[in-house]
């Protein structure tokens, strides 16, 4: 097999929470070296997990987002502790941040003075508003930047308020890191010069609005919730199933999928109601059609709801929980979880990338490291301290 694309790339990791350390994880599964550098004082707020807190270092939420990283502790608030992660930048291709705006410049930290140490280095900074603006020195989590990016307004029900969203934007946000840093490294290689990334979670979730930021521009109207509903597509939505619980999404895109869905449903007629015929008139009675719909899949299983109409050429897939993913078969069959011996909790089933590789060696599957584990690693065979330097950096507190 060949190597993996990143394979000889080094990213210093200084990222937490969420977006950074996702962001980090995808350059890992594409091969990259990682070293997370955290402190006793300032661990990454997700070794403890973001729900359900845990006394231990390495939580499930830590490990989803740090697999095939390696930890070096280095506190940043000693002169030393910034030298050595100036020195560790020199032998490295990438730096990672996401704290606050304002933090790296005062750790003597920020760009300007890495380069001085790596001139063709990639840097990255993600924070909630970017780097400058009026707004560039707020605190924001994924759920503020959902609502400022516009997507939380528009998420939710005709009768409810907005719903932020939480988790999914952190992904969001480092999925567009990840692509950022593979631009810069690709910028470096044709022209030999490094640069940095100033990326602003905000603006990253405003993109994905789409239509509904591009209609008000061209033509001033708002965009409103409409929970399940669709502006072309009738019946369109998740419908209750038989069980505890259970759900099914479906998907009708046009007039001759919808007499499908009747000839599944054994309701011909329907087809030809004046009121369900065509498209614009089924949307303008979609609420006794999704009636209509609900009491057929009532019936059934998501799975059995699911088997029937994709066989007639209908989308609809279950709408799956923890457990439905955790046991779904595609998924199995296709390998999509990585079975990870993960010290201090034993072993893992974790969700490898969405990617597979032609012509590259295996997913990386490395546990996610204990706090400080690599110390010596990183010291002794990156940067070739003897033994008794490393102790005396143990003995003044830098290694913490």
């Amino acid at each position: 097999m060949g190597r993996l694309p990143l394979e000889g790339v080094r990213i210093v990791d200084l990222t937490w929470a969420g977006a950074g350390p996702f962001s980090v994880l995808l350059l890992g599964f594409l091969g990259a070296e990682v070293i997370k550098v955290e402190s006793a004082q300032r661990m990454d707020v997700s070794r403890g997990g973001f729900i359900k807190r845990t006394p231990r270092l390495v939580s499930p939420n830590y490990t989803d987002l740090n697999l095939n990283k390696r930890s070096l502790t280095v506190n940043l608030t000693l002169p030393g502790g910034v030298a050595l992660l100036q020195e560790l930048a020199s032998v490295s291709d990438v730096v990672a941040s996401s704290f606050r705006p304002g933090v790296m410049e005062r750790l003597g930290l920020d760009y300007v003075s890495m380069r001085r140490h790596r001139p063709d280095l990639v840097m990255v900074a993600v924070s909630s508003s970017g780097q400058t603006g009026p707004e560039a020195q707020f605190a924001g989590l994924a759920s503020i930047f959902s609502v400022l990016g516009g997507l939380g307004y528009l998420t939710g029900y005709t009768d409810a308020g907005p719903a932020a969203l939480s988790d999914s934007v952190d992904l969001r946000v480092g999925n567009a890191t990840a692509f950022a840093v593979l631009a810069g490294l690709w910028r470096r290689r044709e022209t030999g010069k490094g640069g940095f990334i100033d990326l602003a979670a905000r603006e990253t979730v405003a993109t994905y609005l789409g239509e509904e930021l591009m209609d008000y521009c061209l033509n001033g109207r708002v965009a409103e919730r409409a929970g399940d509903d669709h502006p072309l597509m009738a019946p369109h939505g998740a419908y209750r199933c038989a069980g505890q619980d259970e759900w099914v999404s479906i998907a009708v895109a046009d007039d001759q999928e919808f007499a499908s869905l009747c000839q599944v449903m054994g309701e011909r007629e329907l087809a030809g109601d004046p009121r369900f015929a065509k498209t614009d008139v089924r949307r303008s009675n979609r609420g006794t059609l999704d009636e209509i719909v609900g009491r057929w899949t009532a019936t059934l299983t998501p799975q059995e709801v699911t088997r029937r109409l994709q066989e007639a050429g209908v989308a609809a897939m279950p709408s799956y929980n923890a457990v439905g993913l955790a046991e779904d078969p595609h998924l199995e069959a296709r390998d999509a979880f990585l079975a990870v011996e993960q010290p201090d909790l034993g072993p893992i089933r974790i969700l490898g990338p969405a990617w597979r590789m032609s012509g590259s060696s295996e997913t990386p599957r490395r546990p996610a490291p204990l706090l400080g584990e690599d110390n010596r690693y990183v010291l002794g065979e990156l940067l070739g301290y003897a033994e008794g330097r490393i102790s005396a950096l143990e003995d003044d507190g830098v290694l913490r």
